[in-house]
């Protein structure tokens, strides 16, 4: 016995494989004899090693004993890892490494064999003389256990070293009842363990039911016996290996033996990283693929050295536990108190160790991009009018972040955040106001209104004048043939002003009224007080194409026509034109359309009906006279008055009007004989 069961060896496992117990089985064969009344019969008898021989009478007997010889084997895994950030690196402290342990109530498996015919007779292994024995472990992801040959044997064979006979294994699974019926499996033997693993579907096989099968003995490929995926820190999962024969009686009487390992190793951890981004926004990019690996322990992984990008952010390191993103902030991170996870922050390409599994077969440790958000400058450029720009938080009530005056040296502020809004007011020179900005670079801009951008910005403010003093600039004459739509656009609403006429150097009021610059006193070109004169409108003065003068229009006083230009005119209301005359000889007839030309001075024109309703409700700004109509001749109508538009009206003979009613100080549309005599007051283009 002693020279073939060895003591047990203990080693510790730490940070690698351990070998953590080595004992020999054996299975043996001894002859032995019983003397039948007709002569002798072989018999085989699987007893322990140092069994021998104990009734003088029997004759011959074969014990039949195979031992397994176990090295106990394990293995603490290190699965990959899953995917996750931030600046400090830390270290998680694993649990102590686990171990698989193969307690044994019996170490060798025998059988005993008395052979009544040439072909052969099976024996098995009671339960008394089955190798049994438990495994235990602490590692989480279970074990694996199997039977392997020594190393250099691949036959399988039982051998008698007194005689160097063998017996061969089976050479596929066989049932009970086929190995013990049938004379094709004489002379080989075979392995029933309790479970065992089908090479075909991975599938455990419970081998204590009522069909019993025998395996081969394993040679160059190890018999895996049983495997799980579930911890059992506990309590044992219990095993048995026993044996069968068939042998005849042309085998040498005596023990066959030979000697196996088995073997419990625990399963791999799988460590796996996986890294992700908790926010919504699209511009995040190289996110790295999840890493993992498979070791003992997962100590001084390096995590992905990529580095995340994201418009606006600058990536801060990888999260353990729980991000939370403010807006347009910088992240921040917290422990996980669900998973454990610290809340902990790491660089990238930063070490990482793995804490102990709480349960199953993966590790997994998932990493959070947290983000620090970019901040940029904002350079002021001035425009015309323009004094200061004042940059605030939020709204116009905000608090004032800087206020850049024109003259400052420095124009920019800094430390603008990224997606924040910021709200602009400016202050201008004079009576000017605000007329329009322009943003280059990143961000957006809708004045007063500015959101930053991923990058620094350059936003041009410019004034505009509110008086038509402005608009001018002087304070001195200002002509009517100067005016703009760009200066009328840029005077505010109920300005007024005088402006002259270069024709005949007459002044005449304007306003701004509801959105245009009109003349707020009536045209007299072609009048010197109550008499009419010659004026010459040319294209370079006055709304026409040709030349015509004033000179070359009739009297009102002569009578009405339709074709001929007749006028006539008051110091105190003005001039009073027919149609041909107000658009200066060009409307003659009724098929003529809109007129484009007029006695205006240049820039300015006859208002359309439109445009004439635009200042029905701004009665007193528009400050009409009640001059009455020429008519046959004479004046009619003197509490009324009067205004040429330049749209016909599209009844013969007729074009429309505005008219005025001093009686109840109201304006309104009217239409009338293109032969009468009514005024003119001219709309800004």
């Amino acid at each position: 016995m002693s020279k073939v069961i060895q003591s047990f060896i203990h080693l510790v496992l730490h940070r690698g494989l351990e070998v953590i117990s080595k004992d020999l089985f054996l299975f043996k064969l001894i002859p032995r004899a019983i003397n039948i009344s007709h002569g002798v019969i072989p018999r085989y008898s699987g007893t322990f090693l140092n069994r021998y021989i104990s009734k003088s009478k029997i004759i011959r007997v074969i014990g039949f004993t195979t031992s397994f010889s176990f090295i106990l084997l394990t293995i603490l895994s290190v699965f990959p890892i899953i995917n996750h950030e931030e600046s400090v690196e830390a270290t998680y402290t694993p649990a102590n490494p686990p171990t698989v342990t193969i307690t044994s109530s019996s170490n060798i498996a025998s059988v005993d064999i008395t052979p009544t015919s040439s072909d052969g007779t099976f024996a098995s292994s009671t339960s008394a003389s089955e190798v049994a024995f438990g495994v235990t472990t602490d590692n989480l992801t279970g074990y694996t256990v199997a039977v392997s040959a020594r190393s250099g044997d691949t036959l399988g064979q039982l051998t008698n070293a007194s005689y160097g006979d063998t017996l061969d294994t089976i050479s596929t699974i066989t049932s009970e009842t086929d190995f013990s019926t049938n004379s094709t499996y004489t002379n080989q033997w075979g392995i029933k363990p309790s479970k065992y693993v089908d090479t075909s579907t991975g599938t455990v096989i419970d081998n204590t039911s009522s069909t019993i099968n025998y395996l081969p003995a394993p040679t160059t490929s190890e018999l895996v016996l049983d495997t799980t995926n579930t911890p059992n820190p506990t309590t044992a999962n219990n095993y048995t290996i026993g044996l069968g024969a068939r042998v005849d009686y042309t085998k040498p009487v005596g023990t066959y033996t030979n000697t196996y390992v088995l073997q419990a190793v625990g399963n791999q951890i799988s460590y796996q990283i996986n890294y992700s981004d908790t926010t919504s926004d699209t511009t995040v990019a190289d996110i790295p693929s999840a890493d993992g690996a498979n070791d003992i322990e997962a100590s001084g992984f390096t995590l992905s050295s990529t580095v995340p990008t994201r418009t606006g952010y600058t990536f801060a390191g990888w999260c353990d536990g729980i991000v939370s993103h403010v807006a347009s902030g910088n992240s921040t991170c917290a422990p996980n108190t669900t998973t454990g996870a610290p809340g902990t922050t790491y660089l990238a390409g930063a070490s990482y160790t793995f804490t102990a599994l709480s349960t199953g077969s993966m590790n997994t440790a998932d990493l959070y991009a947290m983000w620090d958000v970019n901040t940029y400058s904002l350079t002021i450029a001035f425009g015309s009018y323009v004094a200061s720009v004042s940059v605030r938080s939020g709204s116009t009530s905000g608090t004032i972040i800087k206020t850049i005056n024109s003259s400052d040296s420095n124009k920019t502020v800094t430390g603008l955040t990224y997606g924040i809004a910021y709200y602009l007011t400016a202050t201008y020179s004079s009576t000017y106001r605000y007329s329009s900005s322009s943003l280059s670079g990143s961000g957006t801009l809708s004045w007063p209104n500015f959101t930053v951008g991923a990058g620094n910005s350059t936003i041009t403010v410019n004034g505009r004048a509110t008086t038509f003093n402005d608009v001018y600039n002087t304070t001195g004459t200002k002509y009517m043939q100067s005016m703009t739509s760009t200066m009328c656009a840029n005077v505010t609403n109920g300005q007024t002003s005088t402006l002259r006429d270069n024709r005949d150097n007459q002044d005449y009021t304007v306003a701004k009224i509801n959105g245009n610059c009109w003349m707020t006193k009536n045209i007299a070109i072609g009048c010197s007080g109550n008499s009419r004169v010659a004026r010459s409108l040319t294209s370079s003065n006055s709304n026409v194409s040709s030349t015509w003068s004033t000179g070359s229009a009739g009297a009102l006083t002569s009578g009405d026509s339709n074709t001929e230009a007749r006028m006539q005119c008051s110091s105190t209301y003005g001039g009073w034109y027919n149609y041909v005359a107000a658009t200066a000889n060009t409307i003659k007839t009724d098929s003529a359309g809109t007129a484009s030309y007029s006695i205006c001075p240049l820039k300015w024109r006859l208002p359309t009906w439109t445009e004439f309703k635009t200042i029905l409700n701004y009665r007193s700004q528009f400050n009409p006279i009640a001059g009455g109509s020429y008519i046959g001749g004479q004046i009619t109508d003197t509490g009324l008055a009067g205004w040429w538009a330049s749209t016909p009206s599209g009844n013969a003979g007729y074009r429309e009007r505005l008219r005025y009613n001093s009686s109840d100080n109201s304006l309104y549309w009217s239409q009338h004989y293109r032969y009468f005599g009514e005024h003119v007051r001219c709309i800004a283009q």
